[in-house]
């Protein structure tokens, strides 16, 4: 083979060894990066169940309040 060939081809292999270590360590990067933000979510959000309660909870008392301006209203009214 031509001695400028191999050159070429371990020139390339070269490049190709670099820009795959370059993936590999950016894959390893993003893969904490994506562990971490599972970690915030876990500890900041809430559950589907806690969510839950406390949308019920509030439906309650909009509902007590609503029911509390109908009331008053009903009251303005009749006087």
């Amino acid at each position: 083979m031509d001695p400028t060939v191999i050159k070429a081809f371990i020139a390339v292999a070269m490049f190709v060894t670099v820009l795959m270590t370059t993936l590999i360590a950016k894959f390893f990067s993003l893969n904490k990066e994506i562990s971490e933000f599972k970690t915030h979510v876990a500890e900041s959000y809430v559950t589907k169940d806690e969510f839950k309660d406390h949308a019920e909870r509030l439906e309650r008392q909009m509902e007590t309040g609503f029911n509390r301006i109908y009331e008053t209203l009903n009251r303005r009214e009749n006087a």
